[in-house]
């Protein structure tokens, strides 16, 4: 009986100092610099964030997030993003406020304009957006006059389905 209390308290023991280690490393930004590269590479390096602060247990702030192809650069300044990590174990996210200062969207498109169109607008995981606020975006296309729009508010809800935004 006494070993068995022994070995059900060594357990315990260790499940929590396991605990305490996961919940530090959620609030650590090293976690966050590297889950940021994580995603970083997941775009073949066609996404650059910079700037980096927060934690991923309670969100970041990034000074930008800059995404580049062949014919378009999206590229978003002042960018605050508050999240719910636990909803990551069920392929989900959940964002209960984003904040960007600016976007510019910089579109460049070739003569074969069919080309620059995706194959799908799948998202990886579902993904809801609960309050979403751009202070500015401005969208270029060739040399054509910038169309500039400021103040949106939105929110949005997603996967590989379908999108909605309100």
């Amino acid at each position: 009986m006494r070993r068995s209390l022994r070995i059900l308290a060594s357990q315990l023991l260790l499940l929590a100092a396991l605990s305490a280690g996961l919940w530090w490393l959620a609030e650590s930004p090293v976690a966050l610099r590297w889950a940021a590269d994580r995603v970083e590479s997941a775009f073949d390096g066609r996404l650059r964030i910079t700037g980096l602060s927060g934690s991923l247990r309670r969100g970041l702030q990034a000074e930008q997030a800059l995404y580049e192809r062949e014919t378009v650069q999206v590229r978003l300044e002042k960018l605050e993003i508050a999240w719910s990590l636990r909803t990551l174990l069920s392929r989900s996210l959940h964002i209960a406020s984003l904040t960007v200062e600016r976007v510019s969207v910089s579109v460049a498109p070739d003569d074969d304009v069919s080309a620059a169109w995706p194959q799908s607008l799948a998202l990886p995981v579902q993904l809801h957006v609960a309050k979403a606020r751009i202070d500015a975006i401005t969208f270029r296309l060739r040399d054509y006059t910038p169309l500039a729009v400021s103040n949106v508010s939105l929110s949005y809800a997603g996967g590989a389905e379908t999108h909605a935004f309100d």
